[in-house]
């Protein structure tokens, strides 16, 4: 996490010097959120396969694959539900109350995404 924030706040240096504003703070605020996000998925456990033969039928054929990508990216696609808006706002509006109210968006996804990663985590042990 610590390499990725400070990679992060690389990118948003140079934001800044492109003439970016308060948006250069976006890019370290997202961290937290996508690494509890990779979490979740790194206390998946074995793949269920079980899932690609879903008895679910839609009129392209079966849903089973859907349905096993879905929980294979189940933790980076909440994350990203959770900031698509207030950052998307926050890159419009440019000003530091969008930023911010981003930024804690991001902090309660990160802890919302790390109990999950816990709760996981303890089904994975014995």
């Amino acid at each position: 996490m610590a390499t990725a924030l400070l990679l992060s706040l690389a990118s948003g240096c140079v934001v800044v010097l492109l003439g970016g504003g308060v948006r250069a703070v976006l890019a370290p605020a997202a961290v937290p959120a996508l690494v509890a996000a990779a979490l979740v998925n790194a206390c998946r456990g074995a793949a269920k396969q079980h899932l690609m033969l879903s008895p679910a039928q839609t009129p392209v054929g079966g849903a089973g694959p859907a349905v096993f990508l879905l929980w294979y990216a189940a933790g980076p696609l909440t994350a990203l539900a959770a900031l698509a808006v207030p950052f998307m706002v926050a890159l419009q509006a440019g000003t530091a109350a969008a930023v911010g109210g981003a930024a804690a968006v991001s902090v309660a996804a990160a802890s919302g995404l790390l109990r999950w990663a816990y709760v996981r985590a303890g089904k994975l042990t014995p």
